[in-house]
């Protein structure tokens, strides 16, 4: 799951997290809009991507 968060010194961070709880960092922000931005992007273009795979009518 990919996720978007504000830490402590008020960077923005855009973080994978497995089902475990293990987090690995994709990239930074110093700007919340920059981050939003970018996170936004990441999601709509991993979409259009799967889109194809995603079954529309499940039986």
């Amino acid at each position: 799951m990919t996720l978007l968060k504000q830490n402590d010194d008020g960077t923005w961070i855009v973080y994978y997290q497995d089902e475990r709880g293990n987090k690995d960092t994709i990239k930074t922000f110093t700007s919340e809009e920059d981050a939003c931005e970018f996170f936004y992007n990441l999601v709509t273009t991993r979409y259009e991507k799967a889109k194809p795979y995603i079954r529309k009518n499940i039986e």
